[in-house]
């Protein structure tokens, strides 16, 4: 009987081993995943407003014909999830394919000249 009093020892040491290090692996998967969204919206948010830039350096829009479709869609989709991540209220129309209202981008993109008056 004592050899088999070690087997099931042993097992029950197993089974509680398992459902230790899963709980543990749980816990630290769940605390991951809002941090994680938040640096993809930062890094799309930054790269939108680079690409961005580099056609209109001031943040003033005064040509947008000049600016890709494609780059002041991108900007407009990253500058709303982040107003909506942060709860900014920014007029950013996710998937417009043109900029609606400057200020958006003015406030989104923290390169952006703001205006004078403002703190």
């Amino acid at each position: 009987m004592k050899g088999i009093a070690i087997a099931v020892e042993t097992i029950v040491y197993l089974i509680l081993a398992v459902t230790v290090m899963t709980v543990a692996l749980m816990f630290f998967l769940s605390q991951g995943g809002k941090a994680q969204t938040d640096f993809e919206i930062e890094a799309a948010r930054s790269s939108a407003c680079a690409s961005y830039q580099y056609y209109d350096p001031q943040c003033t829009n005064t040509d947008s014909a000049k600016i890709p479709k494609q780059i002041q869609k991108d900007l407009n989709t990253a500058c709303a999830k982040y107003s909506e991540r942060r709860n900014l209220e920014l007029r950013c129309v996710s998937g417009a394919e043109t900029i609606g209202d400057i200020k958006c981008v003015q406030q989104c993109c923290l390169a952006c000249p703001q205006p004078k008056g403002k703190t």
